[in-house]
């Protein structure tokens, strides 16, 4: 609408909003084909094998630059997931690492050898320290009428509908 060009990588709600994780991947790579794909949603490994399904599948068309890592142990899924991109041809495919990262985590990911490419920082570097905020991450549980998985996942969240929200 502005000329504003779009970049970044992709929510956790546009993953929700799809009857899966590999359709997802799919349908935003077709949007967005050089992109950033959100691995871990649901089960991050399992989204990075999805992502080498994709790759498989889409061949040429493939031009996924990098999957992205947004929680748990940042080292040992960098590690596990370079393995994975590394079997699945993938060698070329970037790691991009956020969860609300900040420079003392970054040196010890660093430090420790983890294979991150890119690291991603919010809101430890909007911030103060000491002022009050809310860090809390956005999560889709219904679209359209439809529950989506994220009711069932396995990451400890407590979803549930809003009520008493009006409609849009």
């Amino acid at each position: 609408m502005f000329g504003i060009p779009v970049f970044g990588t992709m929510a956790h709600s546009y993953v929700q909003a799809h009857d899966s994780e590999a359709a997802s991947f799919e349908s935003f790579a077709e949007l967005y084909p050089e992109t950033t794909l959100l691995v871990d949603t649901y089960d991050t490994l399992e989204g990075v094998r999805k992502v080498i399904d994709l790759s498989r599948k889409l061949g040429a068309r493939f031009r996924v630059r990098a999957v992205r890592l947004d929680s748990g142990d940042l080292g040992s899924l960098a590690t596990q997931t370079r393995k994975l991109l590394d079997e699945g041809d993938l060698k070329h495919g970037t790691i991009f690492a956020s969860s609300s990262l900040d420079e003392y985590q970054i040196r010890d990911l660093v430090g420790s050898g983890a294979p991150i490419d890119v690291f991603g920082v919010g809101t430890k570097l909007a911030i103060l320290e000491s002022a009050s905020h809310l860090d809390m991450a956005y999560k889709l549980v219904e679209y359209g009428g439809k529950r989506t998985a994220e009711a069932l996942n396995q990451k400890g969240a407590v979803p549930g509908t809003q009520t008493g929200v009006p409609a849009s």
